[in-house]
C-alpha cells in the first residue's frame, strides 16, 4: 500500500500503486470495505479504503524494491497470510458468502 500524492484521488493513487508495486494496470471498481486499525498506544490510526478492480494485465515485477513477489492467493489464506491491519479472516468470511455492499471492519492492528 501507500498514500496519496498530492491532488491526487483515491482511485487514481489504488491503479498508481497496482502498477508500481504490481506492474499491472487495473480498472478501479466501486468501494467495498473501510477498514479501521488502532495501534494499542495509540501512536497509530489506519484507515485503508478497499476498492474492487478489475486488472488489465498480468500481474509483472514490482518497480518497488520493499515488495518481494505480488502473487494472488486463494481466499482462504487470507485467514492466515500476515495481513495489517489483521482483516484478513473477516475478508474472506465476506468474500466466500459473497457478501454485497460497503462494509467497515475495525481490525486488530498487527505490527
Amino acid at each position: 500500500g501507500g498514500g496519496l500524492e498530492p491532488e491526487e484521488t483515491v482511485p487514481a493513487a489504488l491503479a498508481r500503486e497496482v502498477r508500481e508495486e504490481a506492474g499491472a494496470g487495473c480498472d478501479v471498481g466501486e468501494l467495498a470495505y473501510v477498514i479501521e486499525t488502532l495501534a494499542p498506544r495509540g501512536e497509530r490510526h489506519l484507515v485503508q479504503l478497499v476498492f474492487w478492480a478489475i486488472l488489465r494485465d498480468p500481474i509483472g515485477p514490482s518497480n518497488d524494491p520493499r515488495v518481494a513477489e505480488c502473487a494472488w492467493q486463494p481466499i482462504a489464506a487470507l485467514r492466515s497470510l500476515p495481513v495489517h491491519p489483521d482483516a484478513g479472516a473477516a475478508l474472506a468470511d465476506d468474500l466466500e458468502a459473497k457478501v454485497a455492499g460497503v462494509r467497515y471492519i475495525l481490525a486488530p492492528y498487527r505490527e
